[in-house]
């Protein structure tokens, strides 16, 4: 009955910096955010350029339990079960996964089914992903769900103190 995917407010900061969920995904205050609506409602063009380099998107999350070989025989344990950052393509792909009557719900603790996510390619212009519904495999019960994904989320986003030195970082570099 828990949602399996959270949509959140992302930031690409540049190559230093990189992703950054914002706090605003939940509500909350976000410097980073206020920063973004106070240069894309400037005056200037300046600002307004500036602020479109890292304009807010919409990004989709889904716990995950990564494997060590592409065989999805062993478990990485060390990694754990974290959140995933998917592109909107990967999501939708999910989605349609998910509504799928045929293909049966994978989040099912008994009857659900894995799913292996493939990269082809390197770049940023060239890299496609691709999923594909597998058999399930048998998780150790460590990792054995329900996972809540708001917690995860929330464990992930900076404190808005920690929000602060990012946008720091991030206007000096």
């Amino acid at each position: 009955d828990q949602d399996w995917a959270i949509e959140a407010t992302f930031f690409y900061l540049g190559k230093k910096l990189g992703g950054y969920i914002s706090p605003a995904t939940f509500g909350e205050k976000c410097p980073i955010m206020k920063l973004y609506e106070k240069l894309s409602g400037s005056d200037s063009d300046e600002d307004k350029e500036f602020a479109k380099t890292f304009r807010p998107k919409k990004r989709y999350f889904v716990p995950h339990i990564k494997f060590k070989d592409l065989k999805g025989e062993e478990i990485d344990k060390e990694q754990g079960a974290k959140l995933a950052l998917l592109t909107n393509d990967q999501y939708k792909n999910l989605l349609d996964l998910f509504l799928d009557p045929e293909q049966g719900d994978f989040t099912d603790p008994n009857t659900g089914y894995d799913i292996k996510y493939k990269r082809t390619g390197k770049g940023q212009f060239d890299t496609e992903y691709s999923l594909l519904p597998c058999k399930p495999s048998k998780a150790p019960k460590e990792f054995r769900g329900p996972y809540d994904v708001e917690k995860m989320m929330r464990e992930i986003i900076p404190t808005y103190e920690a929000a602060k030195e990012i946008k720091e970082k991030f206007l000096n570099g």
